[in-house]
């Protein structure tokens, strides 16, 4: 589903407080900010006070639900939802975060859990507030980029030069979309059409085809879109304000809060809203499904004119596969991420790797860390 961004935030005794940790981890031991948090609603949670950590930054499972449910006001079936599909690392992975052990339905973990109610050394899984960027099992299948999450963006992406949340990328992105200055529904859908087009590529959905993600039937949903138009649609359901109609809409200023500062929008007040599949004005899965006014379709290969032409010219299905380095997608073969997890370019009859680029993370090179266990599609 995923996606954003998501200056200086540390000068207040807010930000002390909620906004800055020092890791005690030889490899991590440099202070992390508000800036450094790639979702701008966990971002605002924390510097609410909402979403808990320790010290090192570390988030449990139940913490990230007590923050969703009682903080943003998430009913518990969409919270509980959220929470076991995203802290998915147990004990002996905190502060690696490389291999996953995920406590989701149907396993033996998740019933021993969410309906025994056990909480011991089996169930407790944690992730990283601080360190999401480059995580492919915690980050949408596509995105923005505006506060991270961009490791794997086209040649022509706007340079953020290692700073975060990035200005350029949020003007291009949210800027020209409306003209009133409200965001309704269907025009927050248009950004995610912006990044249908040439968008971060880094999650491990990005190749992924139309599926249940219930792990029970209940209808398929956009494999490579549904936790980015989830997540941008929950935001309007969450912060929103109301108009003269009774119709939700978010202000610019309010996406300036969230995606730029990393904090609740002036005036926001918590109210109950969100479900998984019932009990809700509009359920998770139907905004999982929600339509997107674009000016390509869900299967047009991405990343057109940018400098990095995916599409081979080959088909793909039931009776014909692709090439070696390429992905089925949309019955198209593209290219699939390189050796260094990058998408591959189409050239000269092959995919091949993007050549090396000034891609920083405050200061740092680009580090991606791939989905395991299982391991998505489009990865060497």
């Amino acid at each position: 589903m995923v996606k954003s961004s998501f200056i200086a935030l540390c000068c207040t005794l807010a930000s002390v407080t909620f906004g800055l940790r020092r890791s005690s981890r030889a490899n991590h031991n440099a202070i992390k900010s508000n800036n450094h948090i790639i979702c701008p609603v966990l971002a605002a949670l924390h510097r609410g006070g909402a979403l808990k950590t320790d010290s090192n930054g570390d988030v449990e499972m139940q913490q990230l639900n007590d923050a969703l449910h009682h903080g943003l006001g998430i009913r518990d079936s969409l919270a509980s939802f959220q929470s076991y599909g995203i802290v998915v690392y147990d004990r002996a992975q905190k502060g690696i975060e490389k291999v996953r052990n995920a406590c989701k339905p149907p396993g033996g973990c998740y019933l021993k859990r969410s309906v025994r109610g056990v909480v011991d050394e089996t169930t407790l899984r944690w992730f990283n507030l601080y360190d999401m960027n480059g995580k492919q099992a915690l980050e949408h299948g596509i995105s923005t980029g505006v506060r991270g999450g961009d490791t794997n963006m086209p040649p022509n992406a706007v340079n953020c030069r290692g700073q975060y949340p990035c200005r350029k990328r949020f003007d291009q992105f949210f800027k020209g979309v409306v003209s009133n200055g409200r965001f309704y529904l269907n025009d927050i859908m248009k950004i995610v059409c912006k990044a249908r087009k040439y968008g971060d590529r880094g999650g491990e959905y990005a190749y992924a085809e139309s599926k249940s993600v219930l792990g029970f039937s209940v209808g398929p949903v956009p494999g490579r879109e549904w936790q980015m138009r989830g997540a941008m649609s929950a935001t309007l359901f969450a912060f929103g304000r109301t108009d003269s109609k009774g119709d939700l809409y978010l202000s610019m200023a309010d996406y300036e809060a969230l995606m730029m500062e990393g904090r609740y929008p002036d005036g926001w007040k918590k109210r109950e809203h969100g479900c998984l599949l019932f009990g809700c004005d509009m359920s998770a899965v139907k905004r999982f499904n929600l339509d997107v006014p674009c000016d390509v379709d869900y299967d047009t290969p991405f990343w057109q004119g940018t400098g990095c032409d995916v599409y081979t010219g080959r088909t793909c299905g039931v009776f014909s596969g692709c090439k070696s380095g390429e992905e089925c997608v949309g019955r198209k073969c593209l290219c699939g991420r390189g050796g260094n997890l990058r998408t591959m370019c189409f050239k000269s009859g092959a995919c091949r790797e993007q050549r090396s680029d000034n891609y920083s993370w405050f200061g740092g090179p680009r580090k991606v860390y791939p989905a395991d266990n299982p391991a998505p599609r489009g990865n060497p």
